[in-house]
């Protein structure tokens, strides 16, 4: 009888502490808007100072440069000669 008893509660404390840890998963998505657009010109050394950028000018050099990691030259060869192989997006 002492074993069934302590089984029962070993298994109530079990499915408590396993049915406690179960909850709402919380979203941690963000809004485009929690992400701004730097408005450094971190990359004005490319122009050799001779070129002037305004800023939203430049928010889309920053964009572009980093998301083609700088590669532009194969992403034009790409768009050129895959024949719809690569998709772009």
């Amino acid at each position: 009888m002492r074993n069934r008893t302590r089984a029962g509660f070993l298994l109530v404390a079990s499915a408590v502490a396993l049915l406690s840890g179960c909850g709402e998963e919380p979203d941690q998505a963000q809004e485009t808007n929690g992400f701004p657009q730097a408005a450094a010109d971190y990359f004005a050394d490319m122009d050799d100072g001779g070129v002037e950028l305004n800023e939203e000018e430049t928010k889309g050099r920053n964009t572009w440069v980093i998301w083609t990691a700088g590669n532009d030259a194969y992403w034009d060869y790409v768009s050129r000669y895959s024949f719809g192989s690569t998709d772009l997006l």
